[in-house]
């Protein structure tokens, strides 16, 4: 066991106790994540921390995956994990009925808890967003303001292309970051230099990828009237889709981890994107 004092915007002088044993508990792991991707940073739409279980459960084992759905909680039963950890959570709209086929059910039904780290993991140093624009290839890459939420940390990153590239040349390379079978795009009719990322759904950024100079933005589940309001204002927007501009961050996480836990095994599960394209 060794102690480390640390400091971070939201935990000033905090001691914060990294275990390396062969059963940490629940709580440990998560103060592990808190610590570089704070629960107290997420949006204050969102659902993130500890949703099912109890902290104080030893850890037999770790699974993680961006959804949590009854094929990872299966997984995790095979693998005789009894926490898991996903980057979407859970429980995001209020349940209303528990089924045997809500993930929730399965949960209780095994014993297992459940972390679920998103807009927090969104905005951390080297989550969702640093991942991806890292992949991209973007240099001198910074935070992208967001004015609807200014007291929290930016989710989005903004940074340089090595090179001008088009829209299209843009969408082929991003296809083959993302290994997709297409990426969707929205012609501004400009040469793209400085670009603009946000993981999963980020129509909502264009007025601040725009007022920071982007001449692109590439995000997820782009609604018609936001491309249509993007190239009139001169921006190129790119639809990689919600599952692929996220899962990158997942096996990041999951090395992270496991250099921390050493003795607890961290097993990723990476099923195949749940969307098709029909050729």
């Amino acid at each position: 066991m060794k102690f480390e004092f640390y400091l971070n915007k939201y935990n000033l002088c905090k001691l914060r106790m990294v275990i390396i044993m062969r059963q940490p508990v629940v709580s440990t792991i998560y103060q592990a994540i808190d610590a570089f991707a704070p629960f107290a940073s997420a949006l204050p739409y969102d659902n993130a921390g500890l949703l099912v279980g109890d902290g104080n459960i030893p850890v037999t084992g770790v699974a993680l995956g961006l959804d949590l759905t009854c094929e990872l909680i299966e997984y995790a039963h095979s693998q005789r994990c009894n926490l898991i950890i996903t980057h979407h959570p859970v429980i995001f709209q209020p349940v209303r009925r528990i089924s045997v086929h809500h993930p929730v059910y399965q949960l209780a039904r095994y014993g297992m808890n459940a972390i679920c780290a998103h807009t927090n993991l969104d905005a951390a140093a080297g989550g969702v967003n640093d991942v991806l624009a890292q992949a991209i290839g973007l240099e001198q890459v910074e935070p992208l303001a967001d004015p609807e939420f200014p007291n929290h940390p930016p989710i989005a990153r903004i940074g340089w292309l090595a090179q001008e590239q088009t829209a299209h040349e843009l969408a082929s390379h991003v296809r083959m970051v993302l290994s997709v079978d297409a990426v969707g795009y929205a012609d501004a009719g400009r040469r793209i230099r400085r670009v603009a990322v946000c993981g999963g759904a980020g129509g909502d950024l264009i007025a601040p990828a725009l007022s920071s100079g982007a001449q692109a933005l590439i995000t997820a589940d782009l609604r018609h009237h936001e491309l249509l309001d993007a190239v009139s204002a001169g921006l190129t927007v790119l639809d990689g889709g919600h599952f692929a501009t996220e899962r990158l961050v997942m096996r990041p996480l999951c090395e992270r981890l496991s250099g921390l836990f050493a003795e607890t095994p961290m097993h990723l599960f990476e099923p195949e994107n749940p969307l098709r394209f029909a050729t």
